[in-house]
């Protein structure tokens, strides 16, 4: 599966895998397509909704029917959460699995598994090797965190494209709560609502090292970083090194 992010973060997010899916509409950037893929509703992914006219949108029933408020004539194909669907063309077959993750807005993830050559054999298998990805953006966690630690354990997956807007803790966010004076703490709304609704380092510090993972036994699945924030990296680098020790991070 080739995977094109043609951008990612808070000003616009899209991908285009396989010339074929697209992810999500939030950049005006041209490109080729024969179905869309919607995560959420959120401005920075669906502004831009205009520019896939014609081609079919596949989004869950929450979230269709966030977009559909902004968007009332627009024409979706509602799909389940966490229930697999098939995207079948000339070229092959995907599998993809709408992903529950916990978000300040209905939202999933999606898991693309790719058949290549369309050609089923006996028994309902597929005669040529898959390959699977991971694709979460604009999440604070999974809503089960054992299905991905399963996934990460058993190497499932051939690339994941994950978001990780910050390396903030519990203890970087103290002060939004507990301070002195009258004056307000530094850019409490943004940390607050950064390190709540959207994935740290630390989450996934955390799901690597439940799977299994360590400096000495990294995780090999190549793993691309989505929507990440200079500025919240900057309060922690070093979360971000260890990030990079138990897992094959291509993009710190």
């Amino acid at each position: 599966m080739k995977v094109d992010v043609i951008h990612s973060g808070s000003s616009g997010n899209m991908a285009v895998i396989d010339d074929t899916i697209i992810i999500d509409a939030g950049w005006s950037a041209p490109v080729t397509g024969e179905m869309v893929l919607l995560t959420h509703h959120h401005t920075d992914h669906t502004k831009h909704l205009d520019k896939v006219g014609g081609l079919p949108i596949y989004c869950t029933y929450e979230v269709g029917a966030k977009v559909c408020e902004k968007w009332p004539y627009i024409a979706l194909h509602p799909v389940d959460k966490d229930k697999t669907f098939e995207y079948e063309t000339t070229r092959a077959i995907y599998r993809i699995t709408p992903i529950s993750v916990n978000h300040d807005a209905p939202c999933v993830a999606f898991d693309i598994h790719k058949f290549p050559d369309n050609i089923p054999v006996v028994l309902g298998a597929y005669d040529s090797s898959p390959k699977r990805i991971l694709f979460a953006t604009d999440f604070s966690s999974f809503d089960s965190d054992e299905r991905i630690v399963f996934m990460l354990q058993d190497k499932l997956y051939d690339a994941m494209y994950i978001e990780c807007n910050n390396t903030l803790s519990v203890a970087d966010l103290a002060d939004i709560y507990v301070h002195e004076g009258d004056k307000p703490p530094k850019d409490e709304f943004h940390r607050r609502k950064s390190f709540r609704n959207h994935c740290s380092v630390d989450y996934l510090i955390q799901l690597f090292e439940r799977a299994g993972y360590s400096e000495d036994n990294p995780c090999p699945i190549p793993t691309v970083l989505l929507h990440k924030s200079s500025y919240y990296y900057g309060a922690h680098p070093e979360r971000l090194e260890a990030l990079c020790r138990i897992a094959n991070i291509l993009n710190p």
